[in-house]
């Protein structure tokens, strides 16, 4: 607080937030080296948590085996074939001058082969603006990420999980200061263990600094740098970035102007995002959740006019 009040430490500009200046500060969760068991796991609710995820997991599963099938699937599982019955209706088509119909599509009733290590996820929350909400609002966001992150893990896909701990500090000189706090709860290369499991719970610890925030464009330029690391890193052909944050900069940020501006700016990763997986024939797909004003202001072109609202 001292060094932002004096300048020792530097600030930056964002051209979507004019609002005051931000500055990063990556967050280090100090976990024990040998994991005591506490947190998510051993909450009463962890069993509908598992429950919770088991129903969706079949869902989910299918809709991944079903995007496999468009694409990368083994050639004897669907396509164009010649149909022996239909060469005498070629002969007949040729005499009578029509176009010739000897090709059948064959129909797509083998499911392709399931390999998680060929998808990429990267999971993202705004933590910072749960704590806005109701206590019975926080313990239920917290399973629902609690179960997103199950489905994935169960999944055994190469997952990286990032939260947000943004808050808005006011340096009490008329100042404000936003603060970028991005923490890593799981990187891509390690696997799902019970460490993760109590970062995931320690990113709802209270905070007493400053007022909570999301200014959604760093966040998802941080989730998409997420997303280019990894990518370049594996031989990936389907890859997802999932996002959840229920508020914004606080009401008196809430114009359309605002949001207009902030919509604009947090779609922009999303849409190279999805050109470049594009260009490199990677399936992609963003599940996203932000709040409703942001989505009603977004490019009509753009990603964030597909996502949702949790209602929050």
């Amino acid at each position: 607080l001292e060094g932002l009040r004096s300048g020792r430490v530097a600030t930056k500009r964002h051209p979507a937030l004019t609002e005051m200046p931000y500055v990063e500060v990556p967050v280090r969760l100090r976990m024990p080296a040998r994991p005591t068991g506490a947190g998510l796991l051993d909450r009463p609710d962890r069993q509908e948590i598992d429950d919770a995820a088991s129903g969706i997991l079949t869902c989910f599963e299918n809709h991944i085996r079903g995007m496999a099938v468009t694409r990368y699937s083994p050639p004897r599982t669907f396509g164009t074939r010649l149909d022996p019955a239909a060469l005498h209706e070629a002969y007949v088509a040729t005499k009578a001058g029509r176009a010739p119909r000897a090709f059948r599509k064959r129909p797509r009733s083998l499911d392709p082969t399931f390999e998680p290590d060929r998808h990429l996820a990267v999971l993202g929350v705004d933590v910072g603006t749960f704590y806005a909400t109701a206590e019975r609002r926080t313990h239920a966001s917290l399973n629902f990420l609690g179960i997103f992150a199950r489905v994935l893990q169960m999944l055994e896909l190469d997952l990286a999980i990032v939260g947000f701990r943004d808050r808005i500090l006011d340096l009490g000189d008329g100042r404000r200061v936003y603060l970028h706090m991005p923490c890593v709860a799981k990187e891509v290369s390690e696997p799902f263990t019970d460490a993760v499991w109590e970062r995931i719970h320690a990113l709802w610890r209270p905070s007493a600094l400053g007022t909570p925030a999301c200014f959604l464009p760093l966040q998802v330029e941080r989730l998409a740098r997420s997303v280019r690391e990894a990518r370049d890193a594996g031989d990936y052909r389907y890859a997802r970035l999932d996002h959840y944050a229920t508020a914004g900069l606080g009401r008196e940020y809430a114009s359309y102007e605002h949001a207009a501006r902030l919509a604009a700016a947090a779609d922009r990763p999303l849409v190279e995002l999805r050109d470049e997986a594009a260009a490199t024939e990677i399936e992609w797909e963003t599940g996203l959740f932000v709040p409703r004003a942001l989505i009603d202001a977004s490019p009509r072109d753009g990603v964030l006019k597909t996502a949702g609202d949790l209602g929050l």
